[in-house]
């Protein structure tokens, strides 16, 4: 697919690549689509429109923790509305584009610089995001650890939040390295070799000055001393997990049935343990089966754990990829305009 200028626009593969997988991956599960959508109608309305709300709020909270490192940076403001956003579209890239998040992370760091803020910054407001999640995730494991040795849970529960916890200390160092200036700068050139990447990473050219001239301190030591704004950035990650619970827990209400929000909590951070390893977009397959497993090995019967395991999976993951292809088409054509603008204006 060739521009005006007879160059292949890889913004339009990428779009045209994510259709197709998103309709071979539908029709794949046409089945089960139309079992969801039977399932749909027999959840009682009141609670069906918490479990949205609920799924609304993941990306209102993962939006607040942009607005909290873009702060931290001292980057120029955004509008809350304009990240939440940002935040559908990068989660649509992230599940196109499986990555360990940084297909988001390139997305969202070009929707910043965009508005503003020097690329070297943009992308330590995706580091910090980033570095929040991890902190949040290796608390609640803590907690749920904690708990579990005060209430009866089943014996795999404990080394699975053991090897989580692991496995996230590892993914933190892990950015927290890249993280720093010149590892960083040598991660953008790098990318800058791969056409879809650099695409989105422009004036990359300029990174190595900003590396010398922008005086932006590391992620990690953002927020270390930025203690306000790093709490709230964590609160706000950890309201994506809550969230994530209230979706489950309004969805099993709505069916009638009897589940402690603790026991759907753990099973959700267990879960997102499971499927942290980006093998398939949206861990498809992998955390559909966890969580019914998951489910299933706390009591809940086997029918009633995979009905709810896939209405949940409707709204976290199929609902959210066509709004998110969408939005990325909207943004690029809005961005594209925008540029077409500015060059009249220089002529």
């Amino acid at each position: 697919m060739k521009n005006r200028t007879g160059v292949i626009s890889w913004g339009n593969v990428f779009f045209f690549g994510a259709a197709i997988v998103l309709f071979v991956i539908a029709f794949h599960y046409l089945t089960d689509i139309k079992l969801v959508a039977h399932m749909f109608r027999s959840v009682r309305v009141g609670w069906l429109s918490v479990a949205i709300l609920a799924q609304a709020a993941t990306y209102l909270c993962t939006a607040i923790a942009y607005e909290r490192g873009l702060r931290m940076c001292e980057a120029p403001p955004v509008p809350l509305g304009a990240l939440f956003t940002a935040s559908v579209v990068a989660l649509f890239v992230n599940q196109a584009i499986p990555s360990g998040e940084m297909s988001g992370g390139v997305f969202l760091s070009d929707f910043l610089a965009k508005r503003g803020t020097p690329l070297r910054r943009a992308f330590s407001v995706f580091f910090i995001e980033l570095l929040a999640f991890y902190v949040a995730a290796i608390t609640l494991i803590v907690i749920v650890a904690l708990v579990c040795f005060f209430v009866h849970v089943p014996e795999f529960v404990l080394p699975i939040l053991g090897g989580g916890l692991l496995v996230y200390v590892f993914f933190f160092t892990i950015i927290t390295l890249i993280g720093k200036g010149k590892f960083l700068s040598r991660i953008i050139r790098r990318l800058q070799t791969i056409s879809f990447f650099k695409k989105y990473v422009d004036n990359l050219h300029t990174i190595q000055e900003e590396a010398h001239t922008d005086n932006v301190h590391h992620p990690l030591q953002l927020l270390l001393h930025k203690k306000k704004s790093s709490l709230e950035a964590v609160l706000a990650q950890i309201g994506v997990f809550v969230a994530d619970a209230l979706t489950v827990y309004a969805l099993f209400a709505g069916l009638d049935g009897k589940v402690s929000f603790f026991v759907i909590f753990c099973v959700m951070v267990l879960t997102k343990i499971v499927a942290v390893v980006p093998i398939a977009p949206g861990a498809l397959i992998l955390f559909e089966s966890s969580m019914v497993f998951f489910l299933v090995s706390f009591g809940v019967g086997t029918s009633v754990a995979l009905v709810v395991t896939l209405l949940y999976r409707a709204l976290s993951f199929w609902l959210p990829m066509p709004i998110g292809l969408f939005l990325y088409r909207r943004m690029r054509k809005n961005n594209r305009a925008s540029n077409q603008h500015l060059a009249i204006r220089h002529v």
